[in-house]
C-alpha cells in the first residue's frame, strides 16, 4: 500500500486526481457466489459505481465557488486504469460514464470476454498483461471478440523472469502491468490526456516502444512488449 499511495502521490503532484478504494467488498461477495453468470453480471452491475460517484463529487468541487479545486479539472476528459478488479472497473466506467474517454487495464480482461466490444467507437481502451498471468485467457478473449469497434490495443509482457505460467509459458505474471510495466499506462494516458500525441506511434503501427520494445526494470531490462491494436 505505501509503494501505492506514493505512486498516486506523484500523480498528484503532476495534476492528476485518482481514487484508491479503501476495499473491495463486491469481490469477496462474488468468490461466495455459486452462479458464475450471476456473478458476472453482478459484478459488471456493481463495479463503476463507486467511481462514479467519485467523478461526481470531483465535478461538484470543480463547480463550487469557494472550492479549492474550483474551475481547475477537466471533468469532461477522464482516463481510467487499475489492475485486476480495478481493472474492470475502470473497463466498466468508460462503457457507463460519458466523462471517461479512455480506460487501459493491467493484467484484466472481462470474464465473459464481452464487455470490450460495448465500449463506444469515439473512446479507446488498452490491456496490458503477463505471459505467464492468470488473466491472460480473459484479456486475450476480451480483446479478440469479433464486436470490438472501438480503438484498441493489447500489450503482452515477454520474457519475464517470474515463475507463474500459462499454457506452459513463463515469465511476467498477474502482477506485472501495475509495476514494472507501469510506463506503458502513463505514456497511454499521456497521450490521451495531456494531448501527447507523438506517443500514438509508441503504441500504434509495426514499431514502437510497447509494439516491440524492450521492458525497463530498476536493473536494466527483462524481456519485450509485444503489442498489437486495431481499428485507430
Amino acid at each position: 500500500m505505501e509503494s501505492i499511495e506514493k505512486y498516486c502521490n506523484e500523480c498528484d503532484i503532476k495534476g492528476y486526481c485518482g481514487k484508491i478504494p479503501a476495499n473491495c467488498p463486491i469481490a469477496k461477495e462474488y468468490k461466495r457466489i455459486a452462479d458464475f453468470e450471476k456473478a458476472k453480471a453482478e459484478l459488471k452491475a456493481e463495479l463503476s459505481k463507486p467511481f462514479i460517484k467519485f467523478l461526481d463529487w470531483l465535478e461538484n468541487k470543480n463547480n463550487t465557488p469557494g472550492d479549492p479545486l474550483y474551475a481547475k479539472l477537466d471533468v469532461t476528459k477522464v482516463g481510467c486504469s487499475g489492475h485486476s478488479m480495478g481493472g474492470l472497473e475502470s473497463e466498466q466506467m468508460l462503457i457507463k460514464d460519458s466523462r471517461v474517454i479512455t480506460a487501459l487495464l493491467n493484467n484484466s480482461g472481462d470474464l465473459g470476454h464481452s464487455a470490450m466490444a460495448q465500449v463506444p467507437t469515439n473512446k479507446t481502451i488498452a490491456i496490458v498483461y503477463g505471459e505467464g498471468g492468470m488473466e491472460r485467457p480473459n484479456a486475450e478473449a476480451d480483446y479478440h471478440n469479433n464486436g470490438v469497434k472501438a480503438p484498441a490495443c493489447l500489450i503482452k509482457m515477454t520474457g519475464g523472469n517470474g515463475t507463474e505460467c500459462y499454457n506452459g509459458e513463463c515469465g511476467w505474471g498477474h502482477g506485472s502491468g501495475a509495476w514494472d510495466g507501469i510506463p506503458a499506462t502513463v505514456a497511454w494516458m499521456r497521450w490521451h490526456l495531456g494531448g501527447e500525441d507523438f506517443r500514438k506511434a509508441d503504441f500504434v503501427g509495426s514499431t514502437g516502444k510497447y509494439i516491440d520494445g524492450p521492458i525497463y526494470v530498476s536493473n536494466g531490462t527483462q524481456g519485450r512488449w509485444n503489442g498489437q491494436c486495431k481499428n485507430f
